[in-house]
Order: structure tokens, then C-alpha cells, then sequence
């Protein structure tokens, strides 16, 4: 965004026209950025649009089509992509912020298919920037910024089944709306090179993070995270079972922990964050 020397934060969301894409692994703090973001355009008067999984990039659609060389199946991802920036178009967004879009199918969309979706977004009238999250601290299996990338963009026929998982059963357990309250970081800052390595957990990194935002209740999805946070936090922990889980009963362990923290946010009123 270019900004004049003289303009007040007001004037400059009110008019704005932009348009945030990021990119990046899970743990990047996509999802993070994007609602301080748009909490800053509100607050000055700015009108956003928050587009993240299931709309821009939709897993259960790439779920339903990994590896398909159907170009109908293509011509249904660009379309859906030109959609959206239709719609956008047709808002009054100061701002539209984007967690993933086509760059994460496991489709292989042609050059050209990209290019069609680059010149729609170069006509939407938004100013696109396009932001690229990288995590700090230590990569096992990967020493360098390129490994790094590879690793995102190139997760074809690696991803495990369990992957597709996650997201559904905490979306089926938890719905929506209750996951608006809940702030996700990752027990480790560091990133595995593979889908089977375990990476231990980050006792700085959970202590600072407990110390950053204060949470009132902290739920932990697995052994090792509840393990790992016990230490350091004195409060009311949900120890819930990692959703990508096989074992019997994850389903309704997920739901019994989604129905036990739902009360507990009600308990304390509107605005509860943990």
C-alpha cells in the first residue's frame, strides 16, 4: 500500500482497496496476522473481508480430487477462483484478506489456468500483495529457505490420510462460531521435513506464549502438548486427544471437550478468547 505523507490511519483504510494473500505452512501465523489485521481496518472505519479455508481454498474439495488430471476438475477451481474475485469486487471491502488460495491444491493447474486467475485479480480494482509467512526458528530436515518452500508448495502423495482429518473433526466437533474464540499455537516451533517425524516440544516457546496472550483455559490436542504445557500453566486445561487420532472414540472425545469449553466460554460472556 502506498501511503501519503499526510493522511490519517481513518482515511487511509477508508480508502483503501487491498487485497492480503498469504501463504504459508500451518503454524505460520496466517490465520493470526490476517484478524489483527482486519481488527486494525475496523477499528479506523475500514469495511474487510476475511476469506480462508472452504472458500478461497476448499480442502474438502482438494481432498475430493488429489491427483485428478480432469480438466473439468481444473475448470472448477479457476472458476470458483474468478467467483470470488467477482464477488469481492462487487463488496465495498477496503479490504480482503486471503489464508490459501489455488496455490495449495495438490491439482496441477497449467500456466495458463494461472494466468487466467492472475489477470482477474489484475482487473478487480484491488492493490494485491502477496505474503509469504516464514517460521522462525530451527527446520528439521530442511536447511535452507528453498527445502523450506518446496516442502509447502509440493505436498503431493506425502500428505498423510489423517491430514484431511483434522480440520473436519474439529470444524464437526467444535463448529465454527467456537473456534472463532480459540488462539491455535503449535506445542514446537519447529517444522518436520516429513509427515512421520515428531518434533518435541518447545518448553520457551510454550512458556512465552502462555505469557503473550494470557489465555484463561488452554486446551491441549494430544499427549505430548498436554505433557508440555502442565508446567507452565496454573489454570483449567481440556486435555482433548490429537483430531487426526485413530484410535476408537476420538470423535467423541472431541465433542465431549468441544461441549465442556463451549460452557466455559458462555461462563465467562462474550468476548471470551482462550
Amino acid at each position: 500500500m502506498l501511503i501519503p505523507t499526510k493522511v490519517s490511519e481513518k482515511e487511509l483504510w477508508a480508502n483503501g482497496r487491498e487485497l492480503l494473500y498469504f501463504i504459508g505452512v500451518n503454524g505460520a501465523g496466517k490465520s493470526t496476522l490476517a484478524k489483527r489485521l482486519a481488527d486494525r481496518c475496523i477499528k479506523h472505519g475500514g469495511i474487510v473481508i476475511i476469506d480462508s479455508e472452504n472458500r478461497a481454498y476448499n480442502k474438502e474439495f482438494d481432498c475430493a480430487n488429489t491427483g485428478s488430471t480432469d480438466q473439468s476438475v481444473h475448470r472448477q477451481v479457476i472458476d470458483g477462483a474468478i467467483a470470488l474475485i467477482e464477488e469481492w469486487k462487487r463488496s465495498d471491502a477496503n479490504l480482503v484478506i486471503v489464508d490459501r488460495w489455488y496455490e495449495s491444491y495438490d491439482i496441477e493447474l497449467s500456466l495458463s489456468s494461472l494466468e487466467e486467475i492472475e489477470a482477474a485479480l489484475k482487473s478487480s480494482g484491488f492493490r494485491v500483495r502477496v505474503v509469504h509467512l516464514i517460521v522462525g526458528g530451527s527446520f528439521s530436515g530442511a536447511d535452507d529457505f528453498a527445502s523450506m518452500s518446496a516442502r509447502m508448495a509440493h505436498t503431493k502423495a506425502n500428505r498423510p490420510a489423517a491430514w484431511w482429518d483434522t480440520g473436519r473433526r474439529l470444524r464437526s466437533a467444535f463448529g465454527e462460531e467456537l473456534l472463532q474464540t480459540v488462539h491455535f499455537e503449535e506445542a514446537s516451533r519447529e517444522i518436520a521435513g516429513d509427515s512421520k517425524t515428531i518434533c518435541p516440544p518447545d518448553s520457551e516457546h510454550i512458556s512465552k506464549s502462555l505469557q503473550q496472550y494470557q489465555p484463561k483455559i488452554v486446551l491441549t490436542f494430544g499427549k505430548i502438548a498436554s505433557e508440555a504445557v502442565a508446567p507452565h500453566f496454573n489454570g483449567r486445561i481440556i486435555q482433548v486427544p490429537h483430531p487426526a487420532a485413530r484410535q476408537p472414540g476420538t470423535v467423541d472425545k472431541l465433542r465431549a471437550a468441544a461441549s465442556e469449553y463451549a460452557d466455559f466460554v458462555k461462563s465467562l460472556g462474550e468476548g471470551a478468547r482462550s
